[in-house]
């Protein structure tokens, strides 16, 4: 996670998001979640133990969801499947 410990972004309303590598706590029973774009200095948590195909998945529905908080869970996981398969068909690995 060196390479990425730092890593901020901005979603489509100009709000800056910042993700960090740890697991949301157990009680959310989430491998990643996304906080709402109204709070203030809202992260995303994505759980960096998870193998590489559902770290890749979690990071890909997490920041979909800072893009389209208000889109169901079902349209956000259809959506990370679906990116999830494409980078991996164009070789993507985890370091």
């Amino acid at each position: 996670m060196n390479k990425l410990s730092k890593f901020t972004f901005k979603n489509g309303q100009d709000i800056r998001y910042k993700i960090i590598w740890r697991q949301p706590a157990k009680s959310q029973k989430a491998d990643g979640l996304c906080d709402n774009p109204d709070q203030p200095k809202p992260k995303i948590l994505v759980d960096p133990n998870l193998d590489d195909k559902r770290f890749m998945e979690v990071i890909c529905e997490e920041v979909f969801h800072a893009f389209a908080y208000e889109k169901n869970e079902k349209t956000a996981r259809r959506f990370a499947t679906t990116l999830k398969r494409l980078f991996y068909k164009l070789g993507w690995k985890r370091n």
